[in-house]
């Protein structure tokens, strides 16, 4: 009797979802998530489970940029914008 293997998750829709909202880091994601698919059609397990991990690290790493930058820009406003906070400095 042969075990089944768990299959990894392919991440395509956060990747998707990463590409709508801040796409760098969203296409990196999607064609890492595409090659999850396609290694498991193929049978190639442990390449699928490498592709998933990539692809999480690069959902991963887009939503803390795009925290990021959205913490910038809400600082920014809040704070009457770039200008502001340059002349208060010299």
């Amino acid at each position: 009797m042969r075990l089944r293997q768990a299959q990894p998750k392919s991440w395509m829709l956060e990747s998707i979802l990463l590409s709508i909202v801040f796409l760098p880091f969203g296409i990196i994601a999607l064609l890492n998530a595409r090659k999850v698919n396609a290694h498991l059609k193929a049978g190639e397990i442990a390449e699928a489970g490498a592709c998933s991990a990539k692809a999480e690290h690069w959902i991963k790493q887009g939503v803390f940029a795009l925290s990021v930058l959205i913490g910038i820009v809400a600082f920014l406003t809040m704070f009457g914008g770039i200008k502001k906070i340059l002349k208060s400095l010299i």
